[in-house]
């Protein structure tokens, strides 16, 4: 075989090759992004639904207090 045609067989080749690596390469880097972005969605809402429940206990204890007043003092 000579140089020639080994040369164009590469050619031919990597035209074929070299995008779908790269095509490959970017959906993993968007899926990749995409796990970034739920991950950081997740973690506000965790820290949201974690201050309603700080602010929730606080009121069950208050109510708690209030029930056990009003039981103590007969109304």
């Amino acid at each position: 075989m000579d140089r020639k045609g080994v040369r164009a067989s590469f050619t031919v080749e990597a035209a074929v090759i070299v995008p779908f690596v790269l095509f490959l390469s970017i959906g993993v880097l968007r899926i990749g992004i995409g796990f970034y972005q739920d991950s950081v969605n997740r973690k506000q809402d965790i820290k949201l639904q974690g201050m309603n429940s700080v602010e929730r206990f606080y009121q069950l204890q208050m109510l708690e207090e209030l029930g056990r007043d009003v039981y103590e003092n007969g109304g």
